[in-house]
């Protein structure tokens, strides 16, 4: 049974590289042509999928990257979480409408990732937005906790077991 992990291993490593390589490979929406770049800011949203920003609706296959005004930023989008442990198990969370609010300094580029806190009672997870400030490009796995600006809990709060 452990040769058949071994297996699975280079093939989840393969798709998860080249999945990055593709989606990274797409431009980015501009929101606001009228803009100037060193005014903007770029973020890049994981398991988590826009559907509002500011109190405008967007459409979540053009805003998964965008490049978007500096300054204070809120976004309402839907949790689609998910992890696997070993080739079998997945575990999933989703949630609907959930909303976080930041603020994103010009010229900077950030990756916005569902996830979650554990509760002081290690049985509840609190769910909110890790927010990273790295450059954007393909990779495997998210940046370092070196580039963790902070979690952001979605308001109102998001919780589970």
């Amino acid at each position: 049974m452990a040769n058949r992990v071994c297996h699975y291993r280079p093939l989840v490593l393969l798709v998860c590289v080249i999945s990055s390589i593709i989606a990274l490979s797409c431009a980015s929406t501009v929101w606001d042509d009228s803009i100037p770049l060193e005014q903007s800011t770029k973020i890049i949203f994981y398991m988590f999928e826009p559907k509002g920003y500011n109190g405008i609706t967007v459409e979540k296959k053009k805003f998964a990257f965008v490049t978007i005004p500096a300054g204070q930023a809120e976004f309402l989008g839907d949790i689609v979480w998910f992890t696997y442990v070993g080739p079998n198990i997945r575990y999933n969370f989703s949630a609907k409408d959930a909303v976080f609010s930041c603020t994103l300094e010009a010229g900077k580029e950030y990756w916005a990732v569902a996830g979650y806190k554990l509760n002081d009672d290690n049985a509840s997870r609190t769910w909110g937005i890790y927010l990273y400030d790295d450059k954007i490009k393909a990779r495997v796995g998210f940046p370092g906790d070196d580039k963790l600006v902070g979690f952001i809990p979605f308001n109102p709060q998001v919780l589970s077991n």
